[in-house]
């Protein structure tokens, strides 16, 4: 049986595989203990496929392109990867640990309370470089080997992300590229978009996948229980939407 293998952060991992995350818990009980499917589960159901949901939540895009690497022998003839780019101030840090006694990496980013292992101000500086370009760039170089591996492998790869700049505002001649799921969507908005559900704080007016999303009735978790639970990841509907969008692109059959 083939596999769908997936790569990427939180909006990948999704809820049932990380339900120690607070805001979760409260989603959980505000449905009366009822979680439904995530995306991944449903196009993997759609395309009848095997799914192995290699994601986890506050990966960097380091992590990932080494989670790719560590199950890239897992690879079959006509599998499909989608690989989840996230947000480029997210980072590792190597500590040691006297629990296991050894050395471990801690997920950091640009959140205060993510430096605890190391200083405000190093972490600060930290998440701050990481926003520049190079960093950007350094995402595509890893595309180029996934893109190489699965020419000698013969599976299907493709790519997407939550990251503003990351895939969504790329230069139409480099965005229009199949391996970029629902490129022509993105490329329809306008750069001024800005949905209210938006599912990271813009300081920047430019559109990414989620905005397509939204277009076709995607909400998320805050929007679908009135904002009693305070999350912006993807509900009920948002999943079901993204998982339908997915699979008629992977498909190649006609959006709706």
């Amino acid at each position: 049986m083939r596999t769908l293998h997936l790569f990427g952060d939180s909006f990948t991992e999704g809820h049932l595989l990380d339900l120690t995350f607070p805001l979760y818990k409260e989603w959980k009980k505000y449905r009366e203990g009822k979680l439904p499917l995530c995306w991944g589960d449903l196009l993997s159901e759609k395309l009848n496929m095997k799914m192995a949901n290699h994601a986890i939540a506050g990966m960097s895009n380091s992590e990932i392109f080494q989670t790719i690497c560590r199950h890239s022998d897992e690879f079959k003839k006509d599998d499909i990867i989608i690989v989840n780019w996230t947000y480029p101030n997210r980072f590792r840090w190597v500590t040691w640990s006297d629990n296991i006694k050894r050395y471990k990496w801690v997920r950091l980013g640009a959140h205060p309370h993510d430096g605890s292992v190391i200083s405000e101000d190093t972490r600060n500086d930290i998440a701050l470089n990481k926003i520049l370009p190079p960093y950007i760039e350094e995402v595509y170089e890893y595309e180029k080997i996934v893109e190489e591996y699965s020419k000698s492998k013969n599976f299907e790869v493709f790519f997407w992300s939550a990251d503003i700049d990351i895939i969504n505002n790329l230069p139409p001649e480099k965005l229009n590229n199949k391996k970029y799921i629902l490129h022509e969507q993105i490329n329809k908005l306008p750069l001024e978009i800005v949905s209210p559900h938006i599912l990271i704080a813009r300081n920047e007016m430019k559109r990414t996948i989620f905005d397509v999303f939204h277009q076709y009735g995607a909400i998320t978790i805050g929007e679908e229980t009135n904002w009693k639970v305070q999350d912006n990841h993807l509900g009920e509907k948002g999943h079901i939407v993204q998982s339908e969008l997915f699979y008629k692109y992977i498909t190649k059959k006609k959006l709706i």
